[in-house]
Formats: structure tokens, C-alpha cells, sequence
């Protein structure tokens, strides 16, 4: 099934089951930055929600354990009066409206993040976001939402890869 969205198309993950399609766009002629949640065999729009934040390149993933759609995002300065940078987010859904995980990570733009399925031996359970304008990862605890820390990666970072138990 075609699907025409206004906005560049930043990620796309599949959701719960086969039907489920969630889709993460930019800001386009009229609309605004956008997360969609799609039942893409009925060519159907389950939920739009409008993003205050730049979309992370490819920065959309489904989380299976709660059982919502995970993104990375950039805060633009202007949306915040107290800074003069951006911020890079992670975020996800929290009765049909965006949830901020984790802020502050970095600057300027976050790339593929990575999720663990399961708990580590510590019981964290982790997302990495890579920080591309940082040069950096940050590693967050899902379960606390907590910032863990950042690791050093090189240029221009642009995806992360975790193993289910977050290694």
C-alpha cells in the first residue's frame, strides 16, 4: 500500500503486530514535524501526533516491551528560552502525546537508536542514542530514564546496534 506523507520521511518501524506502521517525519509544506501510527493493509492513520522536535535520522524504534515507539529527537533553541542550543531527546508516547525519556543528551542532531529487549545483568535495560554533531553515544536506562553516560565514538556517529540483553 502507497502512503504519500507531507515531510520528509526521518524513520519507519513496524509496531505491535504486521499491520501496525509507525512513521516519523520532518516538517513539511503544511504540517509539522509528525509521528504516525498507521494500520498500513486498511490504509488507515490510527494517530497523528505533531512534534515540537527535529526529527533524529532514522531515530524511530519500536520498543516490545512497552509496547510504544521510541525516537530521538532535537529540541530547537528557539523552543526553549533558557538555553541557546538545542537538545537532543529521546522520547516516546504516553496517552497519545510525546514523553520525554532522557533530554539533554547532545546537540544539534541524533541518529539510529538502539534498544535492548531485555534487562542486563544489572537490570537496565538500555537505549543508545547516537550524538552525530557530539561525536558521541549516550547510553540510557529505560527503566529510570536515566542518562548512564556517554561514550566517545568518533565522527559523526550515525547508528547504534545493542544485542537484546544490552551489550
Amino acid at each position: 500500500m502507497q502512503s504519500v506523507f507531507d515531510g520528509r520521511v526521518y524513520g519507519v518501524t513496524f509496531g505491535a503486530n504486521a499491520n501496525e506502521v509507525f512513521v516519523l517525519t520532518a516538517r513539511g509544506r503544511a504540517a509539522q514535524a509528525q509521528l504516525i501510527h498507521l494500520d498500513w493493509q486498511a490504509n488507515r492513520v490510527l494517530q497523528r501526533t505533531p512534534l515540537k522536535e527535529n526529527p533524529g535520522l532514522q531515530g524511530l524504534r519500536f520498543d516490545a516491551l512497552s509496547k510504544q515507539p521510541l525516537y530521538s529527537a532535537t529540541l530547537p533553541a528557539n523552543a526553549n528560552p533558557q538555553k541557546r542550543s538545542t537538545a537532543v531527546r529521546l522520547l516516546t508516547l504516553s496517552n497519545n502525546a510525546p514523553q520525554v525519556i532522557a533530554d539533554d543528551l547532545g546537540t544539534n542532531i541524533a541518529g539510529a537508536l538502539a534498544v535492548a529487549t531485555k534487562p542486563n545483568a544489572k537490570g537496565q535495560r538500555l537505549a543508545a542514542v547516537p550524538l552525530i554533531y557530539n561525536n558521541q553515544l549516550a547510553v540510557i536506562d529505560l527503566n529510570t530514564s536515566k542518562l548512564l553516560g556517554k561514550v566517545a565514538t568518533g565522527i559523526a556517529p550515525f547508528g547504534a546496534a545493542l544485542n537484546a540483553g544490552g551489550t
